[in-house]
């Protein structure tokens, strides 16, 4: 979604095997990423975690999270990057 006011959900009902990448854009790039407070709260395998936008960094991604559907490892990245 590129317009309009959040929470925002996703749902996936069925994961294929392999690796996915939960990162947020700042499209509109009126106010900073950084410090905004976003939060992500991931549900996964019975259990729940919940990611807060880094306070520091200048780009417009936040890479949150790397997850794993075939060994169900998360790995957390939680910085703001340059690129998603």
């Amino acid at each position: 979604m590129r317009n309009g006011f959040g929470p925002e959900t996703i749902q996936i009902t069925r994961w294929l095997k392999g690796k996915y990448t939960c990162a947020v854009q700042n499209f509109s790039g009126e106010v900073p990423l950084a410090g905004c407070a976003a939060t992500i709260e991931f549900f996964f395998d019975g259990n729940i975690e919940k990611f807060t936008c880094p306070s520091e960094g200048v780009e417009a991604s936040w890479l949150v999270f790397t997850y794993d559907s075939q060994t169900h490892n998360l790995e957390v990245i939680n910085k703001i990057s340059e690129q998603p």
